[in-house]
């Protein structure tokens, strides 16, 4: 029963690799730059991610069905989330988007599909780009300076 890993080496993730893990509660993805469909869906434990500057696409399923998760840090260079990235990720209230323009959301198969999130923190400088955003707009946007 893995509870928590250090993946701070790993560049590359691939489909499916933690998929079901449901006691992993802690992984530390700060060098990750690419993550396979449904990596770590139906982890249940997970309660917080912060996702890498060298991510740029946040695949399909990839969090789905993380039931614990509270919080996500999305990095500064990720220009697309697809479909059910976040979906039924029932604890989610808040996520915190680094990249100065909004990422592309995958629009037939929402990513926050059923996640009750109740605020997107943003760079300051970028909050009207993000309000202007047909999708991104659905959020409550909030000014954020990330260190």
């Amino acid at each position: 029963s893995l509870s928590q890993i250090d993946l701070s080496n790993v560049v590359t993730i691939g489909v499916g690799a933690f998929d079901e893990c449901t006691s992993l509660s802690q992984i530390d993805l700060s060098n990750v730059a690419t993550i396979g469909v449904g990596a770590f869906e139906e982890c249940t434990s997970l309660r917080s991610i912060k996702l890498s500057k060298a991510l740029e696409y946040i695949p399909r399923e990839c969090f789905r069905y993380c039931t614990s998760l509270e919080e996500v840090t999305i990095g500064e260079n990720v220009k697309e989330i697809d479909g059910w990235a976040f979906y039924n990720c029932e604890s989610l209230k808040k996520v915190y988007v680094k990249a100065t323009t909004p990422p592309i959301l995958d629009r037939s198969q929402w990513p926050f599909m059923n996640s009750p999130i109740s605020k997107v923190f943003v760079p300051s400088d970028s909050v009207t780009a993000y309000k202007n955003d047909s999708y991104w707009s659905t959020f409550t946007i909030e000014g954020y300076n990330f260190d």
